[in-house]
């Protein structure tokens, strides 16, 4: 098995959204690099982020406008300043102190930032060559990215099956008059990913110069509304207005009673094998960087969410108000696995295995050598059949206190039945009802299971509570989801040596 030559290791997760930052929303900055020396001093040799995406008007990162185009929130403000684009005294009114982030506060001041320097690049030849061959080398997504993102606005936010048809169905006559119409819209959004990706493949380097790998996030399904489903529609189950058909969803489970509508296409599988798998292996690749031309994968490790629909997919009609009445449907199965592994020879992947997991699913991850999910919190009824429970952890495995769509684990511990929460307590061998000590002795007993890498959120090493969740599934809250925000001061010397400890003592530090 893959993951038995594997060491003991500990990482963090916290999506970039959530990275302190003073412009409302964590992203690049010089905070981001004070981050990965946290994690540095903490001992951790993994950071977990979410998919980073180009995230549509409800900013969930697992609802992209693209598969490959980044957020360009993320972008670094202040290195525009370096580089001659803007002045400095133009960002004193994107400066925001809070813990929620404010995403159509964020979004109108910072594109105001983005457009003045996109402006101001035009009179920079460095820029305009680097970006040129970065617009170049990437022709085979950027230029359809950036005239969807573009089309979007020309359309006033209307998503594409509202379109005039003959750009829904890209007619060429339709493309050759938006393409030369919008054709300033297009190179600003093929701007913001050069400079997206030049940041982003900074930071990763310098992440994995201190000892630090990137753990990526690929969501399983394109959103509706996205460059893929209209550039590529024969990969989907779709009606001729590209409307989705057949809806993405899960059956009632523990994340929720009626299950969840996730309204996103699904694919034609068959299409997709017939052409080789090329649609997700490209998921995996960075775009071409010419200045950093070794550098071939956006992460060191990926995590696929809802891997199990690799083995079986559920699909709702479209209509339905709950996931209650769909339909399990047979997925690409190995032939998914050997075509990634045959093109990208050395690819490391965590299958999301949460949900509805029968022993096909599990077959088939054994087979495929990817280690499944393990979650604490699913695990609190420490029931010798819950696989959950941290004592059926092992070593093929990757386990977490909590994920993105759990609730931190004080909160999960404290809403307990009295009799249950006393065994919790017992058997992690705590008797404070202090955040901080429940969320210390979670953190070590999910460290001494037998997996062979355990992940926590940021909010659970924090010991926060409710404040600190980062998202509700099948809940739309715009104030709440996706919204946390950490400050410079949570991530504090003391706390990084306390973390090293905890690292230390369960023999997970790297030597």
């Amino acid at each position: 098995m893959l993951t038995t030559t594997l060491p003991r290791r500990a990482g963090l997760l916290i999506p970039i959204s959530a990275l302190p930052n003073k412009y409302g929303i964590g992203g690049f900055d010089e905070k981001a690099y004070s981050f990965i020396d946290f994690l540095s001093k903490a001992g951790m040799s993994y950071w977990q982020i979410l998919p980073y995406g180009h995230t549509d008007g409800y900013n969930c990162p697992y609802q992209c406008y693209s598969n490959v185009a980044g957020n360009p929130l993320y972008i670094d403000l202040d290195e525009l300043v370096k580089i001659g684009l803007i002045e400095r005294t133009s960002l004193e009114e994107c400066e925001v102190y809070s813990r929620r982030i404010d995403y159509e506060g964020v979004k109108e001041k910072h594109y105001k930032i983005l457009r003045k320097a996109f402006h101001n690049s035009q009179n920079n030849p460095t820029i305009q060559y680097e970006m040129q061959r970065f617009s170049s080398e990437n022709s085979n997504w950027i230029r359809d990215y950036s005239l969807f993102m573009a089309l979007l606005e020309h359309f006033n936010e209307k998503p594409l099956w509202e379109w005039e048809p003959q750009i829904r169905n890209r007619e060429k006559a339709a493309m050759d008059l938006y393409t030369e119409q919008l054709k300033d819209e297009i190179r600003f959004f093929e701007f913001l990913q050069y400079l997206f990706f030049k940041q982003w493949s900074a930071l990763k380097k310098y992440a994995n110069s201190k000892g630090v790998k990137i753990i990526g996030d690929i969501p399983i399904y394109p959103a509706p509304n996205s460059v893929e489903v209209w550039a590529n529609p024969e990969l989907f189950v779709l009606d001729e207005e590209k409307r989705v058909k057949l809806q993405a969803a899960v059956p009632p489970d523990y994340f929720s009673k009626t299950g969840q509508l996730w309204g996103n296409p699904i694919y034609n599988w068959d299409i997709i094998k017939e052409k080789k798998f090329e649609y997700w292996i490209n998921r995996f690749k960075i775009p071409n960087l010419f200045w950093e031309p070794d550098m071939k994968q956006w992460a060191d490790v990926y995590r696929i969410d809802h891997a199990r629909a690799i083995q079986d997919y559920y699909t709702v009609p479209v209509g339905e108000k709950t996931a209650i009445n769909g339909w399990w449907n047979p997925g690409p199965r190995m032939d998914f696995f050997n075509a990634i592994r045959e093109s990208l020879k050395d690819v490391k992947i965590i299958s999301e295995d949460l949900g509805i997991i029968g022993d096909d699913v599990r077959a088939l991850m054994k087979q495929a050598r990817t280690p499944g999910m393990r979650v604490l919190d699913f695990g609190l009824d420490l029931s010798p059949n819950n696989l959950n429970s941290p004592y059926k952890w092992d070593i093929e495995c990757v386990g977490y206190t909590g994920t993105h769509d759990n609730k931190p684990i004080v909160a999960a511990i404290k809403e307990l039945k009295q009799e249950a929460r006393n065994n919790v307590l017992r058997y992690m061998n705590v008797s404070s009802d202090e955040n901080m000590s429940i969320a210390t002795a979670a953190i070590r007993t999910a460290f001494n299971t037998d997996a062979f890498l355990v992940i926590v959120p940021m909010s659970d090493i924090l010991g926060m509570g409710d404040e600190g969740r980062i998202n509700t599934p099948g809940k739309i809250d715009r104030d709440k989801n996706w919204t946390l925000q950490f400050l410079s001061e949570d991530f504090t010397d003391e706390l990084a040596s306390f973390i090293y400890w905890l690292v230390k003592t369960s023999n997970r530090l790297a030597k």
